[in-house]
C-alpha cells in the first residue's frame, strides 16, 4: 500500500506539472496504464483511486473541471481495458470496446457540433495547404524542380478539403481504430502476467466474418448516390466506407505480422516492416488482403504452409 501511495502521489506531481506547463496529453496519459494493470490484478479500489488522481492532477495544473472531467475519461479507458483483461476478453474485443466507447463520444461531439467541426478542419486544411503552395512557389522561385510528390499530395489535399464532410466521421474512426489497437497492444504487454488476461494479440485479431455483409450494403448505397445524388445519403455511405476501409485495412496489416511471426523472423525486423508498410503507399493492398481474407482465412493457410515447410525440412 505504501508503494501503491508513493506511485500515485509521483504521478500527481509529474501530471499537474506536465499540464501547468501546457502538456495535457501526455499528462492524461500517464493514468490509463497503470490504472488498467491495477484493474486486471484485483485490485479495484487502486484503481478507481488512480482515475480520481487524473482529475485531481488536470484541476491542480489547470483550475479546470472540463479537463479534469476528460483527464478522468481517459483514466478510465484502462479500467475498461482492465475489466476486459480480467474476463479473458479475445484481443480484437478489446479493441472493439475502446474504439466504439471512444468513437461514441467524440463523435456525439462532432455531431453536436458538425458546422463549426467542419469549418475548424476545412480552417486548419486550407493553412496547411497554402504554407506548401508558398513552399513550392519558393522553389520553383529558386529554379528548384518540383516534385510531382508534393504536387499530388496539394491536389489531394485540396480534394479533401472539398468533400471533408463526407470524410471527416470516417477519418476520425480510422483514427481513434489505430490508437485503440496500439493502447490495447501497449496494455496487453504490460499487463501479460495477469490472470486470465487478455486473449490472443494484434496478429491473431480478425476481423467478424458478417462484417462481409456492412461492405456489400454499403456498395450498393454508393451506386445509388452515383446514380441519383442525395447529400445525407452521401455523408453516411462515405464516412461508412472509409471506416470500413480502415477496419480491412488493420486486418491486412494484422496479416503480414502474423505471417512474419509465424515464419519466426527478427522481431526488431517484423516490427520494422510493420511500420514501413503502415506508411508506405501500400494501404490499398493492405485493405484488399484484408477484405479476402474473409473467403480465405490468410493465417489458416499460413499455417498450412508454414507446416508444410517444416514437414519437408524434417523428412531431409
Amino acid at each position: 500500500m505504501v508503494r501503491y501511495f508513493l506511485s500515485a502521489t509521483g504521478l500527481l506531481l509529474l501530471a499537474s506539472g506536465l499540464t501547468a506547463s501546457g502538456l495535457a496529453i501526455p499528462a492524461m496519459l500517464l493514468f490509463p496504464l497503470p490504472a488498467g494493470v491495477l484493474w486486471s490484478g484485483g485490485r479495484f479500489r487502486e484503481a478507481f483511486g488512480l482515475v480520481g488522481v487524473a482529475g485531481l492532477a488536470a484541476f491542480a495544473g489547470s483550475g479546470s473541471l472540463l479537463l479534469a472531467a476528460l483527464y478522468v475519461l481517459v483514466a478510465e479507458l484502462g479500467v475498461l481495458l482492465g475489466m476486459a483483461s480480467h474476463r479473458g476478453w479475445s484481443f480484437g474485443l478489446c479493441v472493439a470496446l475502446l474504439t466504439g466507447t471512444l468513437f461514441t463520444l467524440g463523435a456525439s461531439n462532432m455531431l453536436l457540433h458538425w458546422d463549426e467541426s467542419i469549418e475548424s478542419s476545412h480552417v486548419f486544411l486550407t493553412a496547411r495547404i497554402g504554407d506548401m503552395q508558398a513552399e513550392l512557389q519558393k522553389q520553383s522561385a529558386d529554379g528548384q524542380e518540383l516534385s510531382e510528390g508534393s504536387t499530388r499530395l496539394i491536389e489531394g489535399m485540396l480534394w479533401l478539403s472539398d468533400h471533408l464532410q463526407y470524410l471527416a466521421l470516417g477519418a476520425f474512426f480510422g483514427m481513434v481504430l489505430v490508437f485503440s489497437t496500439g493502447f490495447a497492444s501497449v496494455y496487453r504487454r504490460i499487463a501479460e502476467h495477469a490472470a486470465p488476461g487478455i486473449r490472443g494479440s494484434f496478429r491473431t485479431m480478425r476481423v467478424p466474418e458478417w462484417m462481409v455483409w456492412i461492405v456489400i450494403a454499403v456498395a450498393g448505397l454508393w451506386l445509388i448516390d452515383y446514380q441519383w445524388h442525395n447529400e445525407t445519403l452521401r455523408v453516411i455511405t462515405w464516412n461508412t466506407a472509409l471506416g470500413l476501409s480502415f477496419v480491412y485495412w488493420l486486418n491486412g496489416l494484422s496479416i503480414a505480422a502474423y505471417a512474419m511471426f509465424a515464419l519466426q523472423w527478427n522481431p526488431i525486423i517484423c516490427y520494422l516492416i510493420i511500420g514501413l508498410l503502415m506508411i508506405a503507399q501500400v494501404g490499398t493492398l493492405l485493405c484488399a488482403a484484408g477484405l479476402f481474407d474473409t473467403w480465405y482465412d490468410f493465417r489458416a493457410k499460413a499455417n498450412k504452409l508454414i507446416a508444410l515447410r517444416s514437414a519437408r525440412n524434417e523428412q531431409e
